[in-house]
């Protein structure tokens, strides 16, 4: 069995895969992924049924991240799951690059196998409903500093704007995902962005709808308070459950998510295969952008 490239048009089957191992993903979500890298492969039977998926998504600068790793229950335990996470790493134009991911528990222990090493872990937590004293918190988070101000991002941004996020993106996450944000502006529900008293654009939040949930991020900003201020003013106005995924080493955020009604519901490894010092300003990088885009 050879793996094929998947493209956009295997959105639906790989968001039924995904489904069926119990993630919380839409078809939009896997249309984002397909259009925005060509590593994204599958291993399909007979009857074109996908039955496997692992997708790679190369930045600049040595770093590619992992995601979709994803074999059908009754394909599981067969070594699916290890060939096509080998053909997708294989794809990578550079091997000296640092590939990171987020692993789910039925994952780990084959990334552990395969090299990956923990450097650190992703919190999910979750709002499900908005209490009334997370209003308050809410209502008294500041949307105008003394050394600047918050204002909501265009629904369609346009290409002057884009270079911005994305050379902030990059200057925080260390490698430039053009290539993600593209799709991802498109498809985004709101976004908030933070100017300082110069007018330079110094932190933003995106936020893209998945089903009923709102999920927020990435989350860059040059402090916590104003990372705060970004998720209050972005979800201020939604009426439904929202999900931010915060990183480890990031207690103040956390704790003000918790007094907004937040509960962490998961932690997940992050892991590395390569060199593992990551570049970038990561203490400006509060919520990330995607589990599988990290």
């Amino acid at each position: 069995m050879q793996p094929k490239k998947l493209s956009i048009h295997h959105s639906r089957q790989l968001c039924d895969l995904a489904l069926e191992a119990g993630w919380s993903f839409t078809l939009q979500q896997a249309q984002l992924f397909l259009s925005a890298t060509d590593c994204a492969l599958g291993y399909f039977d007979q009857e074109e049924e996908l039955l496997a998926t692992a997708t790679l998504f190369p930045y600049s600068h040595g770093i590619a991240t992992l995601g979709n790793v994803l074999v059908k229950e009754q394909y599981r335990r067969q070594g699916l799951g290890r060939r096509i996470v080998e053909e997708c790493l294989a794809s990578a134009e550079d091997p000296l690059s640092s590939t990171l991911l987020i692993a789910t528990p039925l994952g780990y222990p084959l990334y552990q196998r395969l090299g990956f090493t923990t450097v650190g872990h992703v919190l999910r937590f979750v709002l499900e409903n908005s209490p009334a004293e997370s209003n308050t918190v809410i209502q008294n988070t500041p949307q105008v500093f003394s050394d600047g101000n918050i204002t909501p991002l265009e629904r369609e941004p346009g290409d002057a704007l884009n270079s911005l996020l994305v050379k902030m993106d990059e200057t925080t996450f260390g490698a430039n995902r053009a290539s993600v944000y593209h799709p991802l502006l498109a498809v985004i529900q709101a976004g908030r962005m933070f100017y300082n008293q110069t007018s330079q654009l110094t932190g933003f939040a995106l936020a893209t709808k998945r089903s009923d949930l709102l999920y927020v991020g990435p989350v860059i900003a040059e402090d916590a308070g104003v990372a705060e201020a970004l998720i209050c003013s972005i979800i201020g106005s939604w009426h439904g459950p929202v999900r931010v995924d915060v990183l480890h080493h990031q207690n103040q955020v956390q704790e003000k998510l918790r007094k907004l009604g937040f509960v962490q519901v998961q932690s997940s490894p992050l892991m590395v295969k390569g060199p593992l010092a990551l570049p970038g300003q990561r203490n400006r990088y509060y919520g990330i952008l995607d589990p599988a885009l990290c």
